[in-house]
């Protein structure tokens, strides 16, 4: 069984993972916050008044949250491969490189924060 969790898991541990998630959920949250809080204050523009309701909020949101929070875990367990895979199209195209860095607990933040820009741009009402 330890040889499965090494596949699983990669390089970290357990609780390098668990932290990732934790940072990936506060990522996803400050994202769906601004969302949010702009969409709210364009409706007080509008004169309608918006209450925060958490029943709607988890219906409309939660399976998002739970992908994103999978695919920060996907990407980071891979991201050596995706930094080589993805830096030479980025800077071919765009004339810069993601970093690697030796804290790779900052993707699951970045990734998590990211994923959540886009499909709100993808996928908004």
């Amino acid at each position: 069984m330890d040889e499965f969790w090494k596949h699983f898991l990669g390089e970290q541990t357990v609780a390098f993972h668990v932290a990732g998630i934790l940072f990936a959920l506060m990522g996803t949250l400050v994202a769906k916050a601004h969302f949010y809080f702009k969409h709210k204050a364009q409706q007080a523009e509008k004169g309608i008044k918006i209450k925060f309701n958490t029943k709607y909020w988890l219906n409309e949101n939660l399976l998002q949250v739970i992908i994103t929070l999978i695919a920060s875990f996907l990407a980071v367990r891979f991201i050596d491969v995706l930094l080589h895979w993805l830096n030479p199209k980025i800077k071919a195209g765009f004339g810069f490189e993601i970093p690697n860095t030796e804290d790779q607990i900052f993707y699951y933040l970045i990734v998590s924060g990211l994923l959540q820009f886009w499909v709100h741009i993808k996928y908004k009402k």
